[in-house]
């Protein structure tokens, strides 16, 4: 039987075979791995996540790690969602059984992409296995899941997602992440110039992945008037017009947040003295220090 792939499936599989084929095979693979213990055909419980001896695949399998590829992911995969929110893919295989998870997801387009996500697997009722993966995208998001198994096979699957804006506020959500970063809570920009903010957050789904934004997120300058001293676009580009103080407002859905900018009036000096404690008896400093803002 021929299987076909699309060019992002194979580069992902091609990924794992590379990995798979530079050792005899240890507890690992690239992707997230599930860890602990996991139960015998007897009920027993190895120590050290150790593959069981009941499933440990054929020895001529171990040494050319020949992976054939087989359909055991559920048909049925959610069509929509929220970023932030978690969806689950069934499994259908045992749960023991599963030896490792590989997920990306990227928007439709493919001009956009978060890349390796935090995926884990969970036991079901019935013995088999759920992929969970957090949504970390808006618009039209697709997943590409792979799982491993310890018969030496290895299963794909990716699908369309509808992803909306949050329903749950996000962990952290900044109009600009490389502010953040750099612990600013006002940005200084000259007349004239620009950038492009680069809005993010964290959600709880995935405390630890910093997801940016592409589309899914408004901007707006609060206060406007009839002569604003900064204006910003659709795409985020924000443009210094005139001397003064502006605040821009960036909206996840109905979650904003806010990042204040100061445009220096270039007839005044940048500089202002600052006196330092003083030195001697008398009261008086004999030094300054010239603080400066550009």
């Amino acid at each position: 039987m021929t299987i076909y792939a699309d060019r992002g499936t194979a580069r992902l599989i091609a990924v794992l075979l590379v990995a798979l084929s530079a050792v005899s095979l240890p507890n690992c693979a690239t992707g997230q791995i599930r860890t602990g213990n996991l139960p015998t055909a007897d009920g027993a419980s190895p120590t050290n996540g150790d593959v069981p001896s009941a499933i440990t695949p054929p020895a001529s399998r171990q040494s050319a790690w020949m992976l054939p590829i087989v359909d055991r992911f559920s048909p049925k995969v959610p069509s929509s969602t929220n970023i932030g929110e978690e969806i689950k893919v069934k499994i259908l295989y045992p749960y023991a059984m599963v030896r490792s998870i590989y997920a990306r997801e990227h928007d439709d387009g493919a001009t956009k992409t978060v890349g390796d996500i935090p995926a884990h697997l969970e036991p079901t009722a019935d013995g088999y296995a759920n992929v969970v993966v957090p949504t970390l995208m808006t618009g039209s998001v697709q997943f590409n899941l792979i799982a491993l198994f310890y018969d030496g096979a290895i299963s794909s699957r990716h699908f369309l997602v509808k992803a909306g804006p949050p329903l749950v506020k996000p962990m952290e959500f900044h109009a600009d992440w490389s502010a953040y970063s750099n612990r600013l809570q006002t940005i200084s920009m000259k007349i004239g110039t620009q950038r492009t903010l680069m809005p993010g957050a964290t959600f709880a789904s995935a405390p630890m992945t910093k997801v940016s934004f592409g589309r899914g997120v408004s901007f707006m300058v609060v206060g406007s008037n009839a002569d604003p001293v900064i204006s910003v676009d659709a795409r985020g580009v924000l443009k210094a017009l005139r001397p003064g103080h502006g605040v821009v407002e960036a909206r996840l859905g109905p979650f904003p947040t806010t990042l204040a900018v100061d445009v220096p009036d270039p007839a005044e000096s940048p500089c202002r003295i600052v006196p330092l404690p003083q030195l001697d008896k008398t009261g008086h400093s004999h030094i300054s220090l010239s603080v400066c803002q550009y």
